[in-house]
Formats: C-alpha cells, structure tokens, sequence
C-alpha cells in the first residue's frame, strides 16, 4: 500500500503541474471540493450502493491528499507528515488495539477522551 499511496500522491503532483484545472486550485477551492464529494460519499452510504461508496471514497481521498500537497506547496508540512501523524495519533488514543485488550466501547471512548484532554482538545460527548 505504501507503493500505492506514493503512487497517487506523484499523480497529484503531475495533475497540479500538467492540468490547468489542477494548477489553479487553492485551499479554498479545493476544500469546497471535498465538502461536495463527502456529501456524495454520505448520500451513497444512506441508499447503500456500496460500488458508488467506493467510487466516493476515493473522490475523498483524491480531494483529501490534494489538500496534504497544496499544503505542502505552501510550506506547512509534507503531505507524507500525515501517515506519521495519523500512526502516532492512535498509538496515543489507542493504546489498547496493540495489546489485545478485550474492552467495552464505554472504556475504548473513554481512553480516547482521555488522551484527548492530555493532548489538550476536547474529548467526544458520546
């Protein structure tokens, strides 16, 4: 997957440079784009058609990494840092996952609430 996701992020970078639709995006602009496809996305997993959610799944994706590499063209951290930041995210939030414990959803929610307000953000109301 590694592969892949290197892959995809060099067809980005070759769309912002080769596409004049692509090169004029912004992170405004290409925030409203994701809005639009996440809304697709849900619309598709309320009627349930599964082949359509993996279409918008991946229209999430596209929008998402497009984000990570404007983000990155303007200097604020390298669209890979997210891999890295997401992994590290849970390792902190979910301790549990790597050493097979068996808990409730109540105490899972409660260690991320946890680690949440260590990490100074506010914990999940459910």
């Amino acid at each position: 997957m590694h592969e892949s996701f290197k892959e995809l992020l060099e067809i980005i970078h070759l769309s912002r440079t080769n596409c004049p639709w692509q090169e004029t995006l912004t992170m405004e602009s290409q925030k409203e784009e994701f809005f639009d496809e996440a809304k697709e996305l849900v619309e598709s997993i309320e009627e349930k058609d599964w082949e359509n959610v993996k279409d918008e799944l991946g229209d999430v994706l596209w929008d998402t990494i497009t984000l990570a590499v404007l983000a990155e063209e303007l200097g604020h951290f390298k669209a890979e840092d997210i891999l890295s930041a997401i992994k590290d995210k849970i390792k902190r939030r979910k301790p549990y996952i790597f050493e097979k414990h068996n808990l409730t959803k109540e105490q899972a929610l409660d260690i991320w609430n946890q680690a949440k307000i260590k990490e100074g953000k506010k914990p999940r109301l459910k």
